[in-house]
């Protein structure tokens, strides 16, 4: 089990939407939606089936960069020049800087920034400073909101790696925080930030229609935003009915999906397993290894902010991410020291007490 990584509780979250499958393709659940549509309830529900095999084969993937094999070797830095080239057409096609920015949220993006900062965090030829100069070129490139306060965080470790852990937990329990606190003045925000602004009333619709449902969940195959929310000062069309993807769109907050479709269980048990590895990597994680933080950070903002996994879009970059923590959890066993590590390898610096000679 330890060797390929396999994650239980992601398994328990299988079990569960196989089962609120089968009852969404009865229809018992969408009592309380607009729109119901039997042919998506795969689609919305695949990630559940996805994630217990996808995140065992990134994991497998992170320890042989790790120990320096050097097909994996090969084969990542092959990655990053695929990335690179994504990279640059993207900000051809945008005709933007910001189209370079290295910390991004969608899939490849999101795998181009662990690529990118592992390189300079284990490469060990990147000085503290030209990392504080690299880390800076990632803020002012940074594409969103979201993607800036990854790329701050990343520098607040750098500067100050001793608080780096400690910076975590105010990051994400401040990020909720912020969240519960902005709601009643959601439209107002609104007025100030479009995109941030609606997030908070698609969380908020949700969670009251979680309520609803007593706990139990809305099912698969249903719509988790409205099309239409009434502010105080105006009324914000999201998508109309007709359009055939509007039953698609989630409410970008991953935890809620999961509560929305899964009920009070199905999104406990994500949140569970989430909060368990950022838990177990911290505790094994030092102050020289704030790259495992940074991961934290990256990853809970593409679950608390985006469709991260609901959605093909991020799905493939957060179990990425994902993979790369249960890898480091289970690094922790003991006997992980012994692992071969290479020297000067990419990623030396994160295996077990290994450093590079």
């Amino acid at each position: 089990m330890m060797r390929w990584y396999v994650q239980r509780p992601l398994w328990w979250l299988t079990a569960l939407a196989a089962l609120y499958t089968l009852i969404s393709m009865i229809g018992w659940l969408h009592w309380n939606t607009l729109l119901f549509d039997r042919s998506v309830i795969i689609q919305q529900a695949s990630y559940a089936f996805l994630l217990p095999v996808m995140v065992p084969i990134f994991a497998y993937y992170h320890e042989r960069v790790d120990r320096g094999d050097t097909a994996f070797l090969a084969f990542e830095k092959f990655l990053i020049l695929i990335c690179l080239i994504g990279k640059a057409y993207y900000a051809y096609m945008i005709g933007s800087i910001s189209g370079l920015g290295v910390i991004q949220l969608f899939n490849i993006e999101s795998i181009f920034a662990f690529l990118i900062v592992r390189q300079i965090y284990g490469g060990g030829y990147c000085s503290k400073g030209m990392r504080a100069l690299v880390v800076l070129l990632f803020v002012a490139t940074a594409g969103s909101f979201q993607s800036q306060l990854v790329a701050m965080f990343l520098l607040g470790g750098l500067i100050v790696p001793r608080l780096a852990r400690a910076g975590l937990l105010v990051f994400i329990f401040g990020l909720v925080a912020i969240s519960i606190a902005a709601v009643p003045f959601a439209d107002a925000i609104w007025q100030l930030d479009p995109n941030t602004g609606i997030r908070l009333f698609f969380w908020h619709d949700a969670i009251e229609r979680i309520i609803a449902s007593y706990g139990v969940g809305q099912g698969f195959g249903t719509e988790t935003i409205r099309p239409l929310y009434q502010l105080s000062s105006t009324d914000v069309s999201i998508a109309g009915i007709e359009q055939a993807d509007f039953i698609l769109v989630g409410s970008h907050n991953a935890f809620v999906d999961a509560g929305y479709r899964m009920g009070l269980l199905g999104g406990g048990i994500l949140i569970w397993y989430i909060a368990g590895l950022f838990k177990k990597t911290a505790a094994i994680a030092s102050e020289g290894r704030t790259f495992d933080y940074f991961v934290c950070a990256m990853l809970f903002v593409v679950l608390m902010v985006n469709v991260g996994l609901a959605s093909i879009n991020f799905l493939f970059g957060a179990a990425f991410l994902i993979g790369w923590l249960a890898y480091r959890a289970a690094a922790g066993f003991p006997g992980a020291e012994d692992a071969i590590v290479h020297s000067g390898s990419v990623a030396a610096p994160f295996m077990g007490s290994a450093s590079v000679s």
